[in-house]
């Protein structure tokens, strides 16, 4: 079971009680993070939350596209506008191209 700790959070530092992860948690949360899963549930995360932090807190929106490119791009980039976009344009021409040879 998790350790009980006390941590300084949020606006003005307030404390709070938290849970602590063990070692053992923290090293197979890493082992995850380092997996092909991992690394496309955090690209996803970070391209998702990116985009609807946008216009909320652009800095943070910056901040996790920032980190989305550099550090998870290839499945970061999976779940942005411009690649859906791509997708969205591809599906249509292969839509036109299989009803022309029908």
């Amino acid at each position: 079971m998790p350790k009980e700790k006390s941590v300084k959070v949020g606006k003005g530092f307030t404390k709070t009680k938290t849970n602590a992860p063990s070692q053992k948690e923290i090293e197979q949360a890493r082992e995850f993070v380092s997996s092909a899963r991992g690394q496309l549930i955090l690209g996803q995360a970070l391209a998702i939350a990116s985009r609807e932090l946008r216009t909320k807190e652009p800095s943070n929106a910056s901040d996790m596209a920032y980190i989305g490119k550099t550090l998870f791009s290839v499945f970061y980039h999976i779940y942005t506008d411009e690649y859906q976009e791509i997708m969205k344009k591809a599906q249509e021409e292969a839509n036109k191209l299989n009803q022309q040879s029908t």
